[in-house]
C-alpha cells in the first residue's frame, strides 16, 4: 500500500503520540472519551464522491432523465481531472470538468489581494492587461503572460499582428488534479482523497433520475431551428435507496475514510500491504441530509464559525481532518511543526 507525504507525516506523529499516551493515563482517557462523539463517527462530506446534476459529461438520452451509475461511470465522473502544462483552451477545460467556459474562467481569476468588503478580486484578463501595461516600455515586450489563478494556472499568448487570434490556455497546478465535484480544492485534501473513485466495488449499480428545474418534470426535445437554452438539472434523491425524494443539485456517496484505527486494527492486512479502505461501503448516492454527512468546507480555513460571544473566526479544516483520522489523538500542530 502506497502512502502519500501527508499520510507519512500522520503516521510519524501517531507513533509519537502513542508513546505519550502510554505514559499518561489521563490523556489516554480523554482521547477515548472524544472518540465517542458524533463528530468522529459520522461520515465526512469531504470524503465522499460527488455527482453534480449539471455535469455536462453525463449522458442522458432517456426522456425520463434516468442515469445508470456503475463503477466505470463513477470513475469517469468523479476522478480528479489532471491537465498538464502547457494546458488546453478554456473550452476544452470546460468539457473536461463538465462545466461551462465562464466557470473555468472564474477558476483562473487571481485570488483577492486583501480581506474586506472594499477589496474586489480582479479577473485574469484584467491581470493580463496590467502586465501588458507594465511591460509596454520594454523594447521587446514578451508575448506570453501568466496568471496564478485560484484553481488553475493560466497563460495568455498575445498575437500582436492580430489581437483577435490571441489564445489562452489553462492547466491544473497540481499533479493530483482538481475534484470535478467542486468539493475539495486544497492540495492537502486533494492528495489524500485522490483515489476514492477507484475504491468503488465492481458490482456497484444504482439508477438515478434527474429533472429539469424549470420544466419541473419530464424533459422534452426542442424542435430543430429553435434556440435551445441551457438546462438547470437537479437530482431526485432516490427514495428506493432510503432517500427523501427531494430535488437537489448534488448527490453524495460516503466512502470509508482513512483512519489510524482502520490501519492498525488489521495488523495482518497491514503487513500484507492491503489497503484498509479498499472495500466500498454499502451506502448509495443520496442527498447531503439523507447521507448524514458532516458538512464543512473542504477549503483550508475557509469556513467561518460563530463563537459564543457572537464573533466569527476561520476554522482550520485540515486540523479537523487530522483529529478525525486520528480519533481525536492528533491535531494539526502535532503533524505539521512548521507554520
Amino acid at each position: 500500500m502506497g502512502y502519500s507525504e501527508f499520510d507519512r507525516a500522520l503516521l510519524s506523529a501517531w507513533h509519537r503520540a502513542h508513546e505519550q499516551c502510554k505514559d499518561n493515563p489521563d490523556e489516554l482517557a480523554q482521547v477515548l472519551q472524544r472518540r465517542q462523539m458524533s463528530t468522529y463517527t459520522r461520515p465526512l462530506r469531504s470524503w465522499s464522491l460527488v455527482l453534480r446534476a449539471c455535469d455536462s459529461r453525463i449522458d442522458d438520452n432517456n426522456a425520463m432523465g434516468l442515469v445508470r451509475m456503475d463503477r466505470a461511470e463513477i470513475r469517469r465522473l468523479c476522478s480528479p481531472v489532471v491537465i498538464p502544462e502547457p494546458g488546453v483552451s478554456l473550452d476544452d477545460a470546460a468539457r473536461l470538468f463538465g462545466v461551462n467556459r465562464t466557470t473555468v474562467s472564474r477558476w483562473a481569476d487571481p485570488p483577492p489581494e486583501g480581506q474586506g468588503e472594499a477589496t474586489k478580486p480582479k479577473t485574469w484578463y484584467q491581470d493580463v492587461q496590467r502586465q501588458i501595461t507594465e511591460m509596454s516600455d520594454m523594447k521587446w515586450p514578451p508575448s506570453t503572460y501568466r496568471v496564478a489563478g485560484k484553481r488553475l494556472m493560466l497563460e495568455h499568448f498575445v498575437n500582436r499582428a492580430d489581437r483577435k487570434r490571441s489564445t489562452t490556455r489553462v492547466w491544473t497546478p497540481s499533479f493530483d488534479g482538481l475534484d470535478p465535484g467542486g468539493e475539495v480544492w486544497s492540495g492537502d485534501w486533494g492528495e489524500t482523497r485522490a483515489g476514492l473513485a477507484d475504491r468503488v466495488s465492481e458490482g456497484f449499480v444504482q439508477q438515478l433520475q434527474r429533472v429539469d428545474r424549470k420544466l419541473g418534470g419530464l424533459t422534452s426535445s426542442v424542435p430543430t431551428g429553435l434556440r435551445v437554452r441551457s438546462r438547470v438539472w437537479q437530482w431526485v434523491c432516490p427514495e428506493v435507496d432510503g432517500g427523501c425524494g427531494r430535488r437537489v443539485y448534488k448527490l453524495y456517496l460516503p466512502m470509508p475514510w482513512w483512519t489510524m484505527q482502520r490501519v492498525f486494527g488489521d495488523r495482518a492486512g497491514l503487513e500484507a500491504g492491503v489497503d484498509p479502505c479498499a472495500e466500498a461501503p454499502s451506502a448509495r448516492f443520496l442527498c447531503l441530509r439523507c447521507a448524514g454527512l458532516v458538512y464543512e468546507s473542504a477549503e483550508l480555513g475557509s469556513t467561518p464559525a460563530r463563537l459564543k460571544g457572537g464573533s466569527r473566526r476561520r476554522v482550520d479544516v485540515l486540523d479537523r481532518l487530522i483529529k478525525r483520522q486520528s480519533g481525536g489523538v492528533l491535531r494539526r500542530r502535532d503533524v505539521f511543526t512548521d507554520s
